[in-house]
């Protein structure tokens, strides 16, 4: 497999470490590896994250009918939309409380996630 330098598209050999044309560091075979990997995990997340939200919905439709609960099952489905839009992640407190107050399977699914 030929490679080529990520800075200045240089044809670089199997064994260099740097580009000989603009002297940017090469990154080796394992790392690339690595982050295809990051990146396939990424893809899976937000498969995770969509089924979470799909049950976080339903907990929040169960509860619906006792008025009490909607007032925490509603601000913490949205915290966890927010979080999950912007990619921040979220404590092993709220996966906690999710799943004891809004939906367990959700609740199971947050703590399985990789953030």
């Amino acid at each position: 497999m030929q490679m080529y330098c990520t800075n200045c598209g240089q044809k670089l050999n199997e064994n260099d470490k740097f580009c000989t044309n603009c002297g940017a560091k090469i990154l080796n075979y394992t790392n690339v590896n690595s982050n295809y990997n990051q990146n396939s995990n990424v893809q899976t997340d937000k498969g995770l994250s969509t089924i979470i939200k799909v049950f976080l919905i339903i907990g929040c439709i169960a509860s619906g009918t006792l008025l009490i609960p909607l007032i925490w099952t509603i601000p913490m489905t949205v915290t966890y939309f927010n979080a999950s839009k912007n990619g921040t992640p979220v404590s092993l407190g709220f996966k906690i409380c999710t799943l004891i107050f809004v939906s367990q399977i959700a609740g199971i699914l947050m703590l399985l996630e990789n953030n």
